[in-house]
């Protein structure tokens, strides 16, 4: 295959991050690469030794307020160390030195167009060049939105290659190829922990490659032993560099996405995701299975299982388009997550014929065996977690598969129908996609305009993704991830802390702030865009005067956090604090009595209750513990 393709596929890479800029305004997009785009930054911060989140001042209360929660980032002795193979902060802090945040994209593009390139060149053994371009052209589509967002798996698709491409020329493969193969295949697995899960299913595929029994052992000796030599020979490396990086051997992200998967076991809640991830439309689940059916019932009356193939993109087509109308176009691809387009691969790929004298399909095995092994182990969520991107190690078998069944296709009417079509749907969904990241990169760039016309010191928000999105603004002001109300109160007593003229903001979504219950002096409100994945308002406020009686329901609040922290000293300086704004209270000074209780200071604590019971006569709890502490004096 001759070079100039791939030259063209590169400058395509650097319009799409010039293309990335222009139509987000200069805000990054994306969905959750905020995280990405931190990691990069403290990796040049640091010299390229660490990916640990040094935060500036580094108390414990800032910490508390970190916008990257876990499962994407956990505890560490200085800060916090992300869940993500160091692999990433790594190459992406290098490209982040060469262009800021654009070179951030610069990987996944390349990552995105050698995978396009490679892919074609795969196919040159079985498909002639329209059927190549063709398919390149339909996965490219599709592939788009993952492309740019959740770019480790485009890399680690790019790493599975050269393992399709061994098992396309398999009887010419030499034992150098097996190990090339196993070394991308370690790569790709340290990119995608899951995607070690492949390997089963690709035994099986070593099992039944030869077709005489007597050869199996000596094909399987000659394949499997280098493929696996190669792969932990990587793995090793690799982990070495993890440990050189981060501190541990392997990133805990797949423990954690197993973790997830395995919370409240719910077959049919289960299956209704499954139908969700895939459909991701205006229709009704039993409706789309009934016209599934009906185009089923059709085929088989006709006899043509060609009429099932053509009326699945079809259909895809017809629903993107009005899910597009519907939800706009960050919500449709933000809820399938690009999986949309398989549904017509699927059609073609049941098209496929097998001869009893032929050894099963080594692609439908591989990707088939894959999405079984996906699934049962994960009972509560499709495809482990967030489903679609942990299938994508089985999208390039299944694809192969497919282009393999259009080039046995005998009428060729037929193969371009189907792959109109297909191409159809493949463009509305890439274009879908793009629409999307630039409609987010758009709002969230009108958002921090908005925020930073405001002058605020803080920025509270209660959904850790809008924190993500607007990590350009946390070298501007203090951004706080407040999910509940604990947090919100945390975060007021830290400002408090801080100076009386403070100004915050409160950017919050899909839930109501109850302002009039908290120390704050309302300014204003601003309706935030409705769409790409925001909503709400922007409340801005500043803080009341330290004698405002809300204040004293905050430090309450907070010295019962501490309390059940067994933090009592700390705990106690909050309830004096609370008590003195709000004397009359009971509760108040029985929580005092307690923590004097519990710090050893019984005389004190009695008198307290004493207090309690003057207020309250007929305060149970506070007549029972006067009651053990007298006798326990």
């Amino acid at each position: 295959m001759k070079i100039w393709p791939l030259l063209v596929l590169i400058i395509a890479g650097l319009t799409v991050v010039v293309v990335a800029q222009f139509l987000s305004r200069g805000l990054p997009w994306g969905i959750d690469d905020g995280v990405k785009r931190l990691m990069a930054r403290q990796w040049i911060q640091s010299g390229g030794r660490s990916v640990a989140f040094v935060l500036d001042g580094g108390s414990l209360e800032e910490r508390r307020h970190f916008p990257i929660p876990p499962p994407f980032a956990e505890p560490a002795e200085n800060g916090f160390r992300t869940v993500f193979p160091a692999l990433f902060p790594a190459v992406g802090g290098c490209l982040r030195s060469l262009l800021g945040d654009a070179g951030i994209y610069l990987l996944p593009s390349f990552g995105f167009v050698l995978l396009l390139f490679f892919f074609v060149k795969s196919l040159r053994g079985f498909s002639d060049q329209a059927g190549r371009l063709g398919a390149a052209f339909i996965i490219g589509c599709s592939l788009y939105f993952y492309a740019l967002t959740f770019w480790e798996h485009t890399l680690a698709l790019l790493c599975l290659l050269p393992l399709m491409n061994v098992l396309i020329h398999r009887p010419n493969s030499g034992r150098s190829s097996w190990r090339w193969a196993g070394a991308a295949l370690g790569v790709a697995i340290s990119l995608r922990l899951e995607t070690a899960l492949l390997i089963p299913p690709l035994l099986v595929v070593l099992q039944i490659m030869d077709p005489v029994p007597a050869n199996r052992w000596s094909s399987l000796r000659n394949c499997l032993f280098p493929l696996l030599l190669g792969c932990v020979a990587v793995l090793i490396a690799l982990c070495s560099f993890e440990y050189f990086a981060a501190g541990r051997f392997v990133p805990p992200q797949a423990g954690v996405n197993l973790a997830l998967a395995f919370q409240g076991r719910n077959f049919l809640g289960h299956l209704e995701r499954i139908f969700a991830m895939l459909l991701n439309s205006p229709m009704e689940a039993w409706l789309y299975g009934l016209l599934l059916l009906l185009a089923l019932a059709i085929s088989i009356i006709m006899r043509s299982p060609l009429i099932f193939a053509c009326l699945l993109p079809l259909l895809s087509l017809a629903l993107l388009i009005w899910g597009w109308l519907e939800k706009g176009a960050f919500g449709l691809v933000s809820q399938s997550q690009g999986l949309f387009f398989a549904l017509p691969w699927l059609g073609i790929i049941l098209l496929g014929k097998r001869s009893r004298k032929q050894p099963p399909d080594a692609f439908t095995v591989l990707g088939g065996g894959y999405v079984i092994l996906l699934y049962l182990l994960a009972p509560n969520q499709p495809g482990l977690h967030w489903g679609p991107r942990f299938l994508f190690p089985a999208l390039l078998p299944l694809l192969f598969r497919s282009v393999i069944v259009l080039q046995e296709m005998p009428s060729l009417r037929w193969r371009r129908t189907l792959m109109t079509l297909t191409a159809a749907a493949a463009i509305v969904s890439g274009s879908a996609s793009v629409a999307a990241l630039a409609e987010r990169g758009s709002a969230g760039a009108r958002v921090a305009s908005v925020i930073r016309e405001q002058n605020l010191n803080w920025l509270a928000a209660n959904r850790w993704h809008v924190g993500a999105d607007l990590e350009p603004l946390w070298t501007e002001l203090r951004v706080a991830w407040t999910p509940e109300l604990g947090s919100l109160e945390e975060l007021l007593i830290s400002a408090s802390q801080k100076g009386d003229s403070l100004r915050l903001g409160f950017l919050w979504q899909n839930a109501q702030l109850d302002a009039d219950q908290l120390p704050l002096q309302i300014e204003g409100r601003i309706e935030l865009p409705q769409r790409a994945g925001w909503g709400g308002e922007l409340l801005t406020a500043g803080l009341t005067d330290s004698s405002d009686r809300r204040w004293g329901g905050v430090y309450w609040h907070a010295a019962r956090r501490r309390a059940e922290a067994n933090d009592f000293p700390e705990a106690l300086w909050y309830l004096e604090k609370a008590a003195g704004l709000a004397p009359q209270n009971p509760d108040i000074l029985y929580d005092r009595a307690v923590c004097l209780g519990r710090m050893g200071r019984i005389d004190e604590a009695i008198l307290t209750l004493e207090r309690v019971l003057a207020l309250n006569p007929h305060h149970e709890a506070g007549q029972n513990l006067r009651r053990r502490l007298t006798t326990s004096r």
